[in-house]
C-alpha cells in the first residue's frame, strides 16, 4: 500500500496557530485580571512563556519521593513532566496533578466550537498539561446517528500527532468524553445562539471558534448572546477585530475585549520574524508571497 507524505508546512502551521491561541487566552486572561494559564507544581511554581503558555516543552512539576531524603538529591532529580509521572505512578496521579495544579486565581472554562484538526489539537493541549484553563464542552453539528464514538476514535489516534496522551474514554449517559479524568460534554448545534452553555455547567466560557465560518465582528459575536459565554477568539484571521501574533502585538489586548482573532497561520510564521528586522534594522517595503 502506498503511504501519503506528510505535509510538514502544514503540521507546522498548525502547531504555530496552536500556540497563538494558547498566547491569547492567556493575554485574555491576564488582562481581565484572571490568572493566566501557567503550570504551578506542588509544592513549587514553575513558569511559563508568557508568549508561548501551551508550549509542550518545559512543562514540568516537582515530585519528591517520599523514601528519600531532599538533601540525597540534586535538585534536576526532583523535577518530572506529567508523562514521567504517568510513566512511573500511573494515570490516576497524573490526572490528579492536572486537574489540582493550576496557577493562582481562578480556573477558566473553555468550550471549543468545532472539532476539526485544530480544534482537536487544541484539545489534546488544554487536558494534557497543568493550566487554569479547563475544557468543559465541544460544540458540533447534530449528526443523523449517534456519534460520540468517532469522536473519541479521532482523538484517541492521530497519524501524524500520535496516541492521545494519557486516558480517554466516553461517557454515553452525559454523551461526553472523559480525557485524562475530565469530563468534556459533546453538545450539538447548527448556529452559536441556539447553545445555552449553562444547561451544562459552563459559565463565563472563552469560546474558541475553530470552524472558520463567521469571521467578522458581526458573526462572531453570535457566540455572546449564549448564555454562559463570556470571550470568543477565532483561529483565523478576522475582520473589523484585533488580529492578535505573539509576542508581536500581544499588548493590544485589553480587558474589556470580547472577539479577538488568532490571525492567520502565514501571518504567523513570517511576522515574529519581521518584526525582529524591522525592530533592529528597518524595513521600507516588501512583499510576501
Amino acid at each position: 500500500a502506498q503511504h501519503k507524505k506528510t505535509n510538514y508546512a502544514l503540521v507546522g502551521s498548525i502547531a504555530v496557530n496552536m500556540a497563538l491561541v494558547g498566547a491569547i487566552c492567556f493575554s485574555l486572561s491576564g488582562a481581565s485580571n484572571v490568572a493566566a494559564p501557567a503550570m504551578r507544581t506542588a509544592p513549587r511554581v514553575a513558569s511559563m512563556s508568557r508568549t508561548m503558555p501551551m508550549s509542550m516543552a518545559g512543562q514540568r512539576v516537582s515530585v519528591r519521593p517520599k523514601m528519600i531524603q531532599r538533601r540525597e538529591m540534586k535538585a534536576e532529580a526532583l523535577s518530572y513532566t506529567v508523562d514521567d509521572i504517568r510513566g512511573m505512578l500511573g494515570d490516576d496521579v497524573a490526572n490528579q496533578i492536572l486537574a489540582k495544579n493550576t496557577p493562582t486565581g481562578p480556573e477558566r472554562n473553555v468550550v471549543l466550537y468545532g472539532f476539526g484538526r485544530i480544534g482537536r489539537l487544541l484539545a489534546r493541549i488544554i487536558t494534557t498539561i497543568p493550566t487554569n484553563l479547563k475544557l468543559k464542552g465541544i460544540v458540533v453539528r447534530q449528526p443523523k446517528k449517534p456519534d460520540l464514538e468517532k469522536r473519541l476514535e479521532l482523538i484517541k489516534r492521530d497519524s501524524v500527532h500520535g496516541p492521545f496522551r494519557g486516558t480517554i474514554s466516553m461517557d454515553e449517559a452525559d454523551n461526553a468524553l472523559i480525557m485524562n479524568g475530565q469530563k468534556v460534554r459533546l453538545i450539538y448545534a447548527n448556529q452559536p445562539e441556539e447553545v445555552d452553555y449553562t444547561k451544562y455547567g459552563i459559565n463565563d466560557a472563552i469560546v474558541i471558534d475553530n470552524t472558520g465560518v463567521w469571521r467578522d465582528d458581526e458573526g462572531l459575536a453570535k457566540h455572546l448572546s449564549s448564555k454562559g459565554a463570556a470571550q470568543v477568539i477565532l483561529t483565523a484571521p478576522g475582520k473589523g477585530v484585533k488580529n492578535i501574533v505573539a509576542g508581536v502585538n500581544s499588548d493590544v489586548i485589553e480587558g474589556s475585549d470580547k472577539i479577538l482573532s488568532a490571525a492567520s497561520c502565514t501571518t504567523n510564521a513570517v511576522v515574529p520574524a519581521l518584526s525582529v528586522l524591522h525592530k533592529k534594522f528597518g524595513i521600507v517595503s516588501g512583499h510576501i508571497e
